[in-house]
């Protein structure tokens, strides 16, 4: 179940490629340039909380995690320096998306890392809803049949 999403980022058209369900592949391209900005692999989408790692380059790589099981908020860390770049809270509320988001240790990418980590957060919540779904389902059909066994 792959998808096409287009942004701008201060006037940069850029389109996220993704590709893959449970571990899936985001590839990030500059639409201008057909240049492959960064590319992000998503992984633990059958747990509670989903890991994302991001690579620019070759020097800059980073981690997305969602800290709280079922959570909206989110948190970009360095893998280099270890520390916390930016970070999301966003109360969890069905109907509404608001929150702040922090730039705790500028860099080069803040603009990019933001629109990522919201891309991020609404893509694994998402897929996460969907195999929940699935798994209910599941659940009910396993049910149904011990019940008329």
């Amino acid at each position: 179940l792959g998808s096409i999403v287009e942004s701008i980022i201060n006037g940069r058209k850029i389109k996220f490629l993704d590709k893959g369900f449970i571990n899936s592949t985001i590839t990030i391209v500059d639409k201008k340039t057909k240049h492959v900005i960064g590319s992000i692999m998503i992984s633990n989408m059958l747990t509670f909380k989903p890991i994302a790692t991001l690579k620019i380059d070759v020097h800059h790589r980073y981690r997305w995690t969602s800290p709280q099981i079922f959570a909206k908020s989110w948190l970009w860390t360095n893998l280099t320096s270890g520390q916390t770049t930016i970070k999301s809270n966003e109360p969890l509320n069905i109907f509404s998306h608001k929150g702040v988001i922090t730039i705790i240790e500028k860099t080069d990418h803040d603009d990019l890392l933001i629109a990522v980590g919201i891309h991020l957060r609404n893509v694994t919540h998402l897929k996460m809803h969907l195999i929940r779904l699935i798994a209910l389902i599941l659940v009910i059909i396993l049910g149904s049949i011990l019940f008329w066994r």
